[in-house]
């Protein structure tokens, strides 16, 4: 059954902030504070392998108007569009450049794993792709990406949905593994059975 029109809400509206990072070239340093764009954000997680750093007093600066916090999602909005991860507790503080969103979602309305899970949806993806702008490298604008239509059921629904969705992402996971290992026993059989 599709659901009513009423129970869409735009994600402008369920999150308490949703801004970009410094859209100026930082001054980078041999260490300091992490700094993160685009390229970090792989396969729905933050990976900090290959990062930059700013100055603590710069990253101070950065951070005046909205600080990634852990349940913050931080969303790819310039290159490879859409792509989201969920801020993790960590030990320490980063900044992020222009090419990321941070959202902040508002707790009473809406669980970070369930928008997390929403924004990966065919729904979402729909939506970035009828707003996306740029020839060589497609961008999302923040105003247009406050007006994505979000599915908002109950906190506890939300949840339920959540668990769902992560329960079938393992079960693909562990079946990408086992075919990935097949074609590696198979390969080696090939090599063996005709002398490759």
């Amino acid at each position: 059954m599709k659901p009513e029109s009423s129970s869409y809400r735009f994600l402008g509206q369920i999150c308490t902030r949703i801004t970009d990072g410094t859209h100026q070239t930082p001054n980078y340093q041999d260490q300091g504070v992490i700094f993160i764009s685009a390229k970090n954000i792989k396969d729905g997680q933050l990976d900090f392998a290959d990062r930059k750093y700013i100055t603590c007093e710069e990253h101070q600066f950065l951070t005046k108007s909205a600080k990634p916090t852990p349940g913050d999602l931080l969303l790819t909005k310039s290159g490879s569009l859409g792509d989201v991860a969920i801020i993790p507790e960590l030990n320490f503080e980063f900044s992020i450049f222009e090419s990321l969103a941070l959202l902040k979602p508002r707790r009473d309305l809406v669980d970070s794993n369930y928008l997390y899970q929403y924004i990966r949806s065919p729904e979402a993806a729909r939506h970035f792709h009828g707003i996306t702008t740029g020839l060589a490298v497609k961008h999302l604008h923040l105003g247009d990406l406050r007006k994505l239509k979000v599915f908002l059921p109950s906190l506890e629904r939300q949840r339920e949905i959540t668990e769902q969705l992560s329960t079938w992402e393992t079960a693909i996971q562990k079946t990408e593994q086992l075919i990935a290992a097949k074609e590696r026993r198979l390969h080696s059989l090939y090599q063996k059975l005709f002398g490759l």
